[in-house]
């Protein structure tokens, strides 16, 4: 098990380039087609590319051992097998040498995707990153960046979305960065998604329960929507945020009758949205520990969302006051929908908004400022202060 591909000096050049080592493989290489395969006694993958390429089998075998793709100026594309390793970090980086984006660089994932059996995932790509495979990290890390700011070499530019055709991106953490919008499915423990002033709404589908970091999107009007496959949300102490676009957090339920309650559980940062609508849609419960703040927008909140309960209806909704007497919402207008209570005789929802409608068992609300009532239905209690 002695054997390793070291460089000194020197380029691998070839329509087709295939690597082999036991102990680790280090080169550089100008290929069409790139495979390397290091086997399980040691040492990572390195390899530099010249330019554009397409990893064929690409994998390490040592466990812990890295696979680093590096392009001097180049797009990378994976095909129908996964680059893979044993629980080692894997990085793919397509930099872009050209003068004013002459040649976007970036990165697409194949049918085959990118399996790391637990190390991090990194791919970072001067312009745009296009899923087409499952990025797996299990329950590593997961880092996606398109028009990150240290691959645009020569020129920097505002060219980089991140686009999915097929594939989930599997982290324990999920960092998902772009310029001009994100599209992705996740299976994420934390999910933070972060979109820039130039284009693009943020939009992903979350296979289960998933805790949001810093979820903001600064392109004027640009929407932020997740919504899980049957799940619950919760936000944090940062604010999810949008520059007057429309924020839409989803938790649907598909379990058999009410097996597994999914809602959403609005945390200390709240949600922000500059002016657009704020929609928030629950199969069960929505607990609000923070500020819900459209400004002079519309927010709805519905509780046991019809829509959401996937595979068995049920009466299990009821929206909560999580923050003691501190404001939950902040609205030109808004809509309340619940089977259960709506607030609580001890709690009332602080409301600050100039019209609103509630439906609900009963509803206890505490408003600051005037008030116009848009419609009371409740065959319980109303309470309104």
């Amino acid at each position: 098990t002695d054997g390793a591909i070291t460089r000194t000096a020197g380029t691998v050049t070839g329509g087709t380039v295939s690597l082999n080592a036991e102990e680790g493989i280090a080169a550089t290489t100008a290929a069409t087609t790139l495979n390397a395969v290091n086997g399980a006694t040691g040492g990572d993958i390195t390899i530099t590319e010249a330019d554009d390429v397409t990893l064929g089998t690409v994998t390490n075998a040592f466990a812990t051992g890295a696979v680093s793709i590096t392009t001097t100026s180049g797009t990378i594309t994976t095909g129908a097998v996964a680059v893979t390793a044993n629980n080692g970090i894997i990085t793919l980086t397509a930099n872009d040498t050209s003068v004013a984006n002459a040649s976007p660089e970036g990165i697409t994932v194949g049918a085959g995707g990118i399996t790391s059996g637990g190390g991090a995932i990194n791919l970072l790509a001067a312009d745009d990153i296009a899923l087409g495979g499952d990025v797996n990290a299990t329950a590593g890390t997961v880092t996606i960046t398109a028009d990150s700011a240290g691959q645009d070499v020569t020129t920097a530019d505002t060219d980089g979305a991140i686009t999915r055709t097929a594939g989930t991106v599997t982290g324990g953490t999920v960092n998902l960065n772009a310029e001009e919008g994100i599209a992705a499915t996740t299976a994420a423990g934390t999910l933070n998604a972060v979109n820039g002033a130039t284009g693009g709404a943020i939009t992903i589908t979350e296979a289960d329960d998933v805790t949001l970091g810093t979820v903001t999107n600064a392109f004027a009007t640009g929407a932020v929507s997740v919504t899980t496959t049957s799940g619950t949300i919760t936000t944090g102490a940062v604010a999810v945020t949008a520059n007057n676009g429309i924020i839409t957090l989803t938790a649907n339920d598909t379990s058999v009758a009410n097996a597994s309650p999914e809602g959403i559980t609005v945390g200390a940062g709240g949600i922000t949205s500059g002016g657009g609508a704020i929609n928030l849609l629950a199969a069960d419960d929505i607990a609000l520990g923070g500020d819900v703040n459209a400004t002079a927008g519309t927010v709805t909140i519905t509780a046991d969302s019809a829509g959401q309960d996937v595979t068995t209806a049920d009466t299990d909704g009821a929206i909560t006051d999580g923050n003691g007497a501190t404001n939950n919402i902040t609205a030109g207008t808004v809509a309340l929908t619940a089977t259960e209570d709506i607030g609580a005789v001890a709690d009332p929802l602080e409301i600050t908004v100039g019209s609103f409608s509630a439906s609900g068992a009963n509803i206890y609300l505490a408003n600051t400022g005037g008030v116009a009532l848009a419609g009371i239905t409740t065959a319980g209690d109303f309470s309104f202060t």
